[in-house]
């Protein structure tokens, strides 16, 4: 072959080289410019979704916020009461909702005419008018809504409104409107991403204008509809878009809110995007295109998979940063643990409460490190019980510790985390409850008065007749004395034993009644469940209305719990008093008062199915308190309410709500539930379950006092009450004592110090003037050391007594007390019974 054919044919083949490489340079500039695209569409796209879900979630609890607070009766007051007293608390609930959601410039409440009754804002009130408003129309027609967005009048400013109608009565009688500080909005949802080096993120509202940019100067100014690809966008809602701006090619991905109809915009520049990378790319591509002839088929094999793999990672990225987000946002700790108890997340909140970070996790941070020793054994018990129904959510409340040895209450709600049919680690949410632990007590102490004010009647009754028995046996006898006429052995006998049967019962209600007012914190012991429904039998008889026919049935075998016996009698009973309403004062004027109250007692087997429809119910025994009544019921409408904070079916000044909310959250410290049904018309039931104890568990023993034990020496008596020191001076001295008294503290620390040799022991009360009895005993253990007090009081739940106790007294008798008890009592203590600390 010649040489022109020869270098014709190279030149041939090197052009053809040239193209096939040029083609290839070509087709792998394009492949990775689309790639390059797509991955900052689907960037800009999972911001946009991000800001839309998180402003969706902000209206929704804000709507929430705004709907619960239009039911508060303070905001209803401002209307209806309309004066100054009703306007400051309104104001006041406004100022708090303010406060407590990021976000919010100011609250009003307006009447029907549009006049601003209340306002978050000082001096609003009477001056600001929004009749014309059209969310002011919409929530007076009864329908909640989110107005578009409007200038204000007062600063020219863009705004938006959530509004909602005010209720009483069924009626509407105004509006509440939210109105969210724009500046804090945008800087909440926009201001802190970056996109890119010059992108944004922008907020257009329903009509296509923009309200919210980080370029102050654009807002309300610039609207989708201005161009045609926004145009073309609001028509269909949804996607990505490139487009021109100010001559320069862009792309953007809209998203609408679905609360609001509004939509998120995140763009940036095309030339931004591909900046980056173009240039190395350019390099890369020139040195590869050789091996692309080779490796071209491989990778349109394997692009699709690739692809699919990254979207895959992507929605996982995006997923893990949609949780944090949210995490993030929620006011409680948020947390996981692996099944070795160690934390392995915390949210913001957990870190800034517990005082832990991520250094902490990475360290190592068990569960035990956040709970005090008492509080980590409830809460591994709570595991176990979660392990055997890994499903179930489960709650607890215990102190948290954190790192700065500070400590808050906390109501832990946890579940298990399973994978692959085990059990692998658990999650949970915690609420810091202490603020509201405190007001619970506060309530439940409120609620034990009012039960008082209730019974006040027919305890009144009750210490009429025992006082009429008393004084008209006494009368009796000074009318026979007086006359000159020797009294009956027999006679006297009788009536005797009648005294002391009726000063018995008196000294029982006193009891019973300081027993129920005490303020105290939950004790748990074994509790006779018979007994007390017997008991408080007996008080609905003597209080409640005689036209309510009174009926227990008890079963025959004993029914013991675990619980604090004062505060299951007062949930009881106040169930019983919400019957014997339902009943009486509840009763429209026509119809005719009183029914059938029925208390029963029945042992109940919580199995699978029983756990199933009780969902506050767990596979163990319980016994059953059921306080039914004929009275008017309970409409279907109300029951999921009655145990809400403040909600009553009973007119104004006749309840105040408390009664429910207080008995449910005593039956759930006691690790029990309740459930109600009702019937208008024919009456309601109440269930209170507790967790039943073993019945071969022993109830504490009552002492044997039938024998009067003598003693003697000399006893020095101090009590203020006159009568008190000489029935206890015969007393002793029946019992073979000598006796000396003394009127106060005072008195009986100077005669004890002139017969301190010779006083075996000292009766004292506890409660008298210039020196009560628990400083009294100080100055006698100055004295002597061993000096034998005992103490005496109506009153056992003072704590001066049990520090007193603790501090070496020798003993305690509660007063009244006769002659048995105080001659065992101090025959125990001068016999130094190491096991006597107090007697009833």
């Amino acid at each position: 072959m010649s040489e022109a054919p020869r270098y014709r044919v190279l030149i041939i083949v090197a052009f053809a080289v040239i193209a096939v490489m040029a083609l290839c340079l070509a087709t792998a500039f394009s492949l990775f410019d689309k790639a390059l695209r797509d991955s900052a569409m689907n960037r800009l796209a999972v911001l946009s979704d991000t800001k839309a879900e998180l402003i969706d979630r902000w209206i929704q609890d804000t709507a929430a916020v705004v709907r619960i607070t239009s039911e508060r009766a303070e905001v209803r007051a401002a209307l209806i009461a309309g004066d100054v007293h009703a306007r400051k608390a309104a104001e006041a609930e406004l100022a708090a909702v303010v406060q407590s959601m990021t976000g919010i410039a100011y609250v009003n409440v307006a009447d029907r005419q549009g006049i601003v009754r209340a306002s978050s804002i000082a001096d609003a009130a009477g001056r600001v008018r929004i009749p014309d408003r059209v969310y002011f129309q919409t929530a007076l027609a009864g329908r909640a809504n989110i107005s578009t967005t409007y200038r204000a009048r007062t600063t020219g400013k863009p705004a938006f409104a959530i509004a909602a109608p005010i209720r009483h009565g069924g009626e509407v009688i105004g509006v509440i409107a939210c109105v969210p500080d724009l500046e804090a909005f945008t800087d909440m949802f926009l201001t802190p991403v970056k996109v890119f080096r010059t992108g944004y993120i922008a907020l257009y509202d329903a009509t296509g204008l923009i309200f919210a940019h980080q370029d102050k100067a654009l807002i309300m100014k610039e609207n989708l509809r201005d161009y045609a690809w926004g145009r073309a966008w609001l028509a269909r809602r949804r996607g990505a878009v490139e487009f021109t701006y100010h001559d320069e090619p862009a792309m953007a991905y809209l998203q609408p809110c679905a609360k609001t109809n509004w939509t998120v915009v995140t763009a940036a520049p095309v030339r931004e995007i591909l900046e980056e990378v173009r240039l190395s790319m350019i390099i890369n591509l020139s040195l590869l295109c050789v091996g692309l002839l080779t490796i071209t088929a491989i990778t349109l094999m394997f692009r699709r998979i690739i692809k699919d793999l990254k979207a895959g990672q992507e929605r996982i990225e995006r997923s893990e940063r949609k949780y944090r987000a949210l995490t993030d946002q929620l006011p409680d700790i948020v947390y996981e643990a692996d099944k070795d108890l160690m934390v392995t997340y915390l949210n913001r909140v957990g870190q800034d409460l517990s005082g832990y970070g991520p250094e902490d996790i990475a360290r190592g941070l068990p569960i035990r490190a956040l709970l005090y020793d008492e509080d980590y054994a409830d809460f591994l018990r709570l595991i176990d019980r979660i392990e055997s129904s890994p499903g179930a959510p489960f709650h607890e409340t215990h102190r948290v510790r954190t790192k700065t040895a500070g400590e808050f209450l906390g109501e832990n709600n946890l579940v298990a985390i399973v994978e692959g049919g085990r059990m692998v680690g658990f999650r949970g949410v915690i609420r810091d409850v202490t603020e509201k632990i405190r007001m619970e007590q506060s309530l439940v102490h409120s609620q034990k008065m009012e039960t008082i004010g209730t019974l006040a009647g027919g305890l009144a009754h009750d210490f009429n007749n025992i006082l009429g028995g008393i004084i008209g046996t006494i009368s009796l006898w000074r009318y026979e004395i007086e006359a000159g006429r020797p009294l009956d052995e027999k006679h006297i006998a009788r009536n005797l034993d009648t005294l002391d049967m009726l000063c018995q019962r008196a000294a029982a209600i006193v009891q019973h009644l300081l027993m129920l007012a005490r303020k105290q914190e939950i004790t748990l012991a074994p509790v006779e469940l018979k007994a007390m429904l017997q008991h408080i039998e007996k008080i609905c008889a003597s209080s409640f209305d005689k036209g309510i026919e009174i009926s227990v049935r008890l079963p025959d075998e004993p029914a013991i719990v675990e619980a604090d016996a004062t505060q299951i009698e007062q949930a009881v009973l106040n169930l019983c008093v919400n019957a014997a309403h339902a009943m009486t004062i509840m009763v429209p004027e026509s119809a005719p008062t009183g029914g059938r109250l029925t208390i029963s007692l029945e042992a109940v087997t919580a199995d699978m199915a029983f756990c199933q429809a009780h969902p506050g119910a767990h596979i163990q025994d319980y016994w059953r308190i059921s306080v039914e009544d004929t009275g008017v019921g309970i409409d279907a409408a109300l029951l999921p309410k009655i145990f809400l904070p403040f909600f009553s079916t009973k007119e104004r000044g006749k309840g105040t709500g408390l009664g429910l909310s207080i008995v449910e959250g005593i039956i759930h410290r006691h690790q029990g539930f309740i459930d109600v049904s009702s019937t208008p018309g024919f009456g309601t039931r109440f269930s209170v379950y507790l967790p039943a104890r073993d019945s071969a568990d022993a109830l504490p023993e009552t002492a044997d006092a039938s024998d009067t034990p003598r003693g003697e020496g000399l006893i020095l008596v101090v009590d203020d009450e006159e009568n008190m020191r000489m029935i206890a001076r015969s007393m002793l001295e029946k019992c073979g004592y000598a006796v000396i008294t003394a009127a106060d503290g005072e008195e009986g620390l100077a005669l004890y110090r002139l017969h301190a040799h010779e006083v075996r022991a000292v009766l004292m009360d506890l409660s008298m003037p210039k020196l009560s009895g628990d400083l009294a005993y100080q100055a006698f253990k100055n004295i002597n050391p061993g000096v034998k007090v005992l103490l005496c009081s109506g009153y056992r739940q003072d704590a001066r007594i049990d520090k007193a106790l603790n501090g070496g007294v020798g003993g305690f008798i509660s007063k009244p007390y006769d002659l048995r008890k105080l001659a065992a009592a101090m025959w125990k203590l001068l016999n130094d019974d190491p096991g006597h600390k107090g007697s009833s």
